[in-house]
């Protein structure tokens, strides 16, 4: 299904706008469509989630059950923008992400799904997990870096305040699943 992006693009003090059309991926049954981010050429990534929830287990048997799907875990953004878009799709529990900790081999990080933390947690721990499928659709024209960009920046700032807005700050009452 094509999707209509209006894009503002600014070059020498004057505004113009750009159209781009978005090519949806087409969704299996029970499979939701997450999001996309468009790079500097006009093609989109988009992520699709995937039907069903994995009980609790360790970081890398929840990688190996997402592969055994034919998908992934979801990046940290990914969830951050999950957590915003599409709350009812997970349960009020700790999921793991696809992402290591950059300075700790052992930890990996997860996002609670009731208060919108994300954390460092022991890869040994037992969390629940999504999974995702990304594909790439090429959408031309293609349109300035200068107007992707902040098209971008912008979508992680709105999503980022609502986190914020949500109580990211304050731990309600919730403990990490480890430290």
């Amino acid at each position: 299904m094509p999707v209509v992006w209006r894009g503002r693009q600014q070059r020498h003090s004057e505004m113009t706008t750009k159209q781009l059309t978005i090519t949806l991926p087409e969704l299996a049954d029970g499979e939701r469509y997450l999001c996309g981010v468009i790079d500097e050429n006009g093609a989109v990534a988009h992520t699709v989630l995937l039907p069903g929830d994995a009980d609790p287990a360790p970081w890398e048997a929840q990688i190996a059950w997402a592969k055994s799907i034919g998908g992934d875990l979801l990046s940290r953004t990914e969830q951050a923008i999950a957590f915003a878009s599409m709350p009812e799709e997970f349960k009020r529990d700790w999921y793991w992400s696809n992402q290591q900790h950059a300075s700790a081999s052992g930890y990996a990080w997860s996002q609670y799904f009731d208060g919108g933390h994300q954390h460092g947690t022991r890869k040994y721990n037992e969390l629940r997990a999504r999974a995702v499928r990304r594909l790439v659709i090429d959408s031309p024209p293609a349109i300035g870096r200068s107007a992707l960009r902040p098209v971008f920046l912008l979508a992680l700032a709105v999503a980022g305040a609502w986190l914020f807005s949500r109580g990211l700050r304050s731990a309600r009452g919730c403990a990490p699943p480890c430290c």
